[in-house]
């Protein structure tokens, strides 16, 4: 074996041994984008009631199980030094970086739009309350608020019949509790704040965090995907060496 062989053939460990370590990377960040996905499925699935746009999680977790399947296969893939599969594994995490960077601008894009199907919702559900009551109910129930902007929303509602009424879900304590005929200046049984101000500022706090993981992500993914070529590339370089 001469120097330029010797070469070669220690940069193609190297560049294995990197590419074996971007295979985990790849595995994990899979499973991560996962975990984000049933997170903020569980996270966000009280509020799919008012704001059905929220159930963009799905396609998340479905890009992460794909993800783990393919980091999966090329930790066989690698070892065996065979370019054309190298070439496959290039062009399919480069897609799936192309999927996930679209994704992510989607998701950042799609943030005030949520915003707004979030409020119509809350305020739709408060006009339907006689109807269907349990959607808000919990809501109003699980983050100790009351109506959307403030609990004085409830008094314009059909509901309500124009009496300053707020449902028992506005209560503190349901035992002990005057939701009825209420004094502004006096009615200190109820929650105040109001639902949509509260969630709004919760979301935001999770939105910003999985939109910087999702554009980390795809990063990452796209640099696999030049390794992965360039591998490909050098390991056909080896063989014309070798043949000579």
């Amino acid at each position: 074996m001469n120097t330029k062989q010797f070469k070669t053939t220690a940069f193609m460990a190297f560049l294995k041994t990197l590419m074996m370590i971007f295979n985990l990377v790849f595995f994990l960040i899979g499973f991560t984008l996962m975990i984000i996905g049933l997170y903020g499925l569980k996270f966000f699935q009280q509020f799919f009631a008012f704001a059905p746009s929220l159930s963009i999680y799905y396609p998340l977790i479905s890009i992460g199980l794909f993800m783990m399947l393919v980091g999966a296969l090329s930790f066989w893939c690698t070892p065996k030094g065979i370019a054309w599969l190298l070439k496959i594994y290039a062009m399919v995490i480069f897609l799936l970086f192309l999927t996930i960077f679209s994704f992510s601008i989607f998701f950042t894009v799609k943030h005030d739009s949520i915003e707004s199907t979030l409020k119509n919702g809350i305020e739709r559900s408060m006009q339907n309350y006689q109807n269907s009551s349990k959607a808000i109910d919990l809501l109003q129930a699980k983050f100790k608020c009351c109506g959307s902007k403030n609990y004085t929303d409830w008094f314009g509602t059909q509901w309500a019949n124009q009496h300053k009424n707020v449902p028992k879900s506005c209560c503190k304590n349901k035992n002990q509790c005057v939701n009825q005929d209420l004094n502004i200046l006096n009615s200190t049984d109820i929650y105040h704040k109001g639902c949509f101000s509260k969630i709004d500022s919760l979301i935001n706090e999770k939105y910003l965090i999985i939109v910087c993981l999702n554009f980390i992500s795809s990063f990452v993914i796209l640099g696999g995907s030049f390794l992965s070529c360039l591998l490909a590339k050098n390991l056909n370089k080896h063989k014309y060496e070798q043949m000579s």
